[in-house]
C-alpha cells in the first residue's frame, strides 16, 4: 500500500512538471466563427473606436493569415475606412490570482509602413505595452503575465494608432490562469516526505 500511495504521488508531480503551466482558456478567440468581410463587427469584442476587416485563407485578402496559427481567419486592425482600431473584449470576471495572456501579432504584409499596436489588460494596475510593427514582420506569438490580488472584472484591448486601410493583424487571443507555483511546492514536498518514510521503512 506504501510503495502504491508513494507512486501516485509520484504520476501526479511528474505530470504537473509535464503540462504546460496554464489550465483551460478562460478567454479563447480566433475568430473563426466570424464572418469574413470589410469594417465589420466582432462577436467577442466591442469596436470602441473605428473599424477592422476579418480577412483569411483562401478566399478573402488570401495570404495575410498565411503562416499564422489559423489561417483562415485574422483581424485587421486597420479597417477599410481608413480609421484604426480601438477593440476591447467582453468583460472576464477573474480571481486572486496569476494569469497567462498571449496573442498573435504581423505587420501589414501590404506595404512598408510601420504600424503600432497598444495592447492593454485593463486591471486598473496593469500598463499597457506598445508593439511596433514594419509591414514584413511574421507572425509571431507575445505572451505576457499579471496577478489580481483580489476578485476583479478585466478587459483585454488593443488599440492601433495609424488610419490608411492596412494595419497589424491579429489572431489567437488567450487568457489563462497560471497555477500557483505554491501548489507545485506543496506537491513536491508531499513527494519528498513520501520517499523519505519509504527509506525508514
Amino acid at each position: 500500500m506504501r510503495k502504491r500511495s508513494i507512486a501516485l504521488v509520484l504520476v501526479a508531480f511528474v505530470s504537473l512538471l509535464g503540462v504546460p503551466a496554464t489550465a483551460a482558456p478562460l478567454f479563447f478567440d480566433d475568430f473563426s466563427q466570424e464572418q469574413k468581410a470589410t469594417n465589420t463587427q466582432l462577436d467577442n469584442w466591442t469596436i470602441a473606436r473605428g473599424t477592422v476587416d476579418v480577412v483569411g485563407d483562401p478566399d478573402f485578402f488570401a495570404g495575410l493569415c498565411t503562416g499564422g496559427p489559423s489561417p483562415s481567419h485574422c483581424v485587421d486592425l486597420d479597417g477599410s475606412t481608413s480609421s484604426a482600431a480601438r477593440i476591447e473584449s467582453t468583460g472576464i470576471a477573474l480571481g486572486p490570482g496569476s494569469y497567462q495572456f498571449s496573442f498573435w501579432l504581423r505587420g501589414n504584409a501590404r506595404n512598408s509602413s510601420t504600424d503600432t499596436v497598444r495592447m492593454i489588460v485593463e486591471t486598473g494596475v496593469t500598463p499597457g505595452e506598445s508593439f511596433v510593427l514594419g509591414g514584413n514582420a511574421p507572425w509571431t506569438e507575445y505572451i505576457r503575465f499579471f496577478s489580481l490580488q483580489a476578485p476583479q472584472v478585466v478587459n483585454l484591448v488593443f488599440d492601433h494608432a495609424g488610419g490608411d486601410n492596412i494595419g497589424i493583424l491579429l489572431d489567437n487571443v488567450r487568457l489563462e490562469q497560471v497555477p500557483e507555483p505554491a501548489l507545485l511546492a506543496l506537491l513536491g514536498f508531499g513527494l519528498a516526505g513520501a520517499c523519505a518514510r519509504r527509506r525508514r521503512s
